[in-house]
C-alpha cells in the first residue's frame, strides 16, 4: 500500500467510525424510549446511558488529536467490549454484530494510524 493510498484509507475509516460512535454517543444522550428501556432491562441507570454516551462522543472526537488517540482508543474498547458482554449475558446475541463490528473497526483505525506514523518516521 503506497502512503497515499495508507493515508487516504486511514483518515476514511477513521471518519467513518467516528461518525457511528459519535451518533451512538448522541443516541445515550438523547435517549429514545427503546435506549431508555434496554438499559433498565440490564439494570443500568439512566445516567449511566448519559455518561456511556459522552465517553463515544468524546472519544469519537479525540481520535483526531494523535496525542489523545490511544486514550481515546483504550475508553472506546472498554466501552465495546462491554456492550458485547452485556448483550452475551442478556441473551441477545442477535445484538452483538454491531459493537463487534465497531470494535473491528475501532482496532482497524488505531492500527492504520500506528503504520502510518511508523512509515512518516522513516528516512
Amino acid at each position: 500500500m503506497t502512503p497515499r493510498t495508507l493515508n487516504i484509507v486511514t483518515w476514511s475509516l477513521t471518519i467513518l467510525f467516528a461518525l457511528w460512535i459519535f451518533v451512538a454517543g448522541l443516541s445515550h444522550v438523547v435517549p429514545s424510549y427503546e435506549q431508555i428501556d434496554n438499559f433498565r432491562k440490564w439494570d443500568l441507570s439512566r445516567s449511566f446511558m448519559v455518561f456511556i454516551g459522552i465517553c463515544e462522543m468524546l472519544g469519537a472526537i479525540a481520535l483526531f488529536f494523535p496525542k489523545l488517540r490511544s486514550f481515546a482508543v483504550l475508553g472506546l474498547t472498554v466501552i465495546l467490549v462491554g456492550a458485547i458482554a452485556t448483550h452475551i449475558t442478556s441473551e441477545e446475541l442477535v445484538k452483538t454484530p454491531s459493537p463487534t463490528i465497531a470494535l473491528l473497526m475501532l482496532l482497524s483505525v488505531f492500527f492504520l494510524w500506528r503504520k502510518k506514523r511508523r512509515l512518516s518516521a522513516m528516512p
